[in-house]
């Protein structure tokens, strides 16, 4: 009964020298990644802080409250939540993040069709750092678990 409740499933066995050097690799790849996702992370907080700013310049040229309330305050609460939501699952946060800002971004050149120029630059810069938080984040979380099976502290 005692070894029924203390067993996790996971097998307990001697640590190989190929198992030092896989924990030494994977502890590599895991500060690689963590920086990439530390950087999606860092788009995110400047994603949040444009919408913010376009919202408020927006709101002082335009007037229009239904403006603010049904586009940008939406925009903002997956924004916020995403990045909050980083801590736990941040590959599917940073995917949540980019595909709203890739329709935002779709419905603002339907629009206007100058808005996917405007600030160019900047938007090949944001979605760069979010792809490959996407991914940095995927390797991270694999490497993470293999970690935990090998038995690394």
């Amino acid at each position: 009964m005692e070894d029924e409740i203390l067993d996790d499933g996971r097998e307990f066995r001697r640590k190989s020298p190929d198992d030092y050097v896989e924990i030494i690799n994977l502890k590599r790849a895991l500060a690689e990644d963590e920086k990439k996702v530390e950087h999606g992370t860092y788009a995110v907080w400047v994603l949040i802080i444009i919408t913010a700013i376009a919202a408020v310049y927006e709101m002082s040229v335009y007037d229009e409250t239904a403006l603010l309330l049904g586009i940008y305050i939406p925009i903002l609460v997956i924004y916020f939540g995403c990045a909050f939501y980083m801590k736990s699952k941040p590959q599917m946060a940073f995917i949540i993040v980019l595909s709203v800002y890739g329709i935002v971004q779709l419905l603002g050149m339907l629009a206007d069709p100058m808005a996917l120029i405007r600030g160019l630059l900047l938007k090949i810069i944001l979605i760069y750092y979010l792809a490959v938080a996407i991914g940095a984040a995927g390797k991270y979380e694999r490497a993470k678990k293999r970690l935990y099976d090998l038995e690394a502290d």
